[in-house]
């Protein structure tokens, strides 16, 4: 997944800045795609005459303008979940017993074991598993 992310990243970087919209030219028959500026060409995609799918077309330029123009939004989600997630793996670690052989089958899974967690563990792992996530933050709700 870094990988896809580090390589969203660039390409992100490296292409024109947003955000992008669709503009339609020849009467509708050709759509372009501009940056910010309004008045320069990203991209232009021609239709194919008059059994062209200008409906498709249309379809497809939207759906690259809304893909450019989310990306950066995003990516920077991805990335802080991604750290969340890797908090709560952490926070979880240290809930697996010191005590017990895990793949022990004959000790039937109703069994209660008791875990070796000091107090400042377990208060560590209590406050990565009730923290608000990321979009209670942002909604003020879960």
């Amino acid at each position: 997944m870094t990988d896809l992310l580090a390589r969203l990243r660039a390409m992100e970087a490296a292409a024109t800045k947003g955000p992008w919209s669709v503009v339609e030219y020849n009467e509708g028959e050709s759509l372009a795609i501009h940056d910010a500026r309004g008045d320069w060409r990203v991209c232009f995609m021609a239709t194919a005459g008059k059994q062209a799918d200008l409906d498709g077309i249309e379809a497809n330029a939207a759906l690259i303008v809304a893909m450019r123009n989310a990306l950066p939004d995003l990516l920077a989600r991805i990335e802080a979940m991604a750290g969340e997630i890797e908090g709560l793996r952490e926070a979880l670690a240290m809930a697996i017993p010191r005590n017990v052989c895990l793949t022990n089958r004959n000790i039937a899974d109703s069994y209660v074991v008791p875990i070796e967690v000091t107090m400042g563990e377990l208060r560590s792992m209590a406050t990565a598993l009730t923290a608000p996530s990321m979009k209670e933050n942002e909604d003020g709700q879960s």
